[in-house]
């Protein structure tokens, strides 16, 4: 359905890191490769329960975490046809309020 793409990894980087040269210290973006460790196997891709209720607050850094994991659940799932557009809604949402919360305290 959707044609073979490298993937994306965004390392947050602590807040307590300094600018250098006055230029912000922003998430480090590396292309290419496989998700990182732990990042989700095929099977760890399966277990994942999409249910909204129970997530961490969006500012934490299991947050994070979290809001990958369940993208790629995501990604799968829309691969083999099986996402529900209320799971893809909810999950995406809360994806972008993570983003948002990173974003936020990184330009602190």
């Amino acid at each position: 359905m959707f044609p073979e793409q490298g993937s994306l990894t965004i390392v947050r980087r602590s807040s307590t890191k300094k600018a250098v040269n006055n230029v912000p210290a922003g998430p480090t973006v590396i292309r290419g490769g496989g998700p990182p460790s732990g990042g989700g196997s095929d099977g760890d891709l399966d277990a994942v329960d999409l249910s909204t209720e129970c997530l961490p607050p969006v500012d934490t850094p299991d947050a994070c975490d979290k809001a990958a994991l369940r993208l790629r659940c995501l990604l799968r799932q829309l691969q083999l046809g099986q996402v529900s557009a209320d799971s893809l809604q909810s999950n995406l949402l809360y994806a972008a309020r993570v983003l948002e919360a990173v974003f936020i305290d990184e330009t602190k």
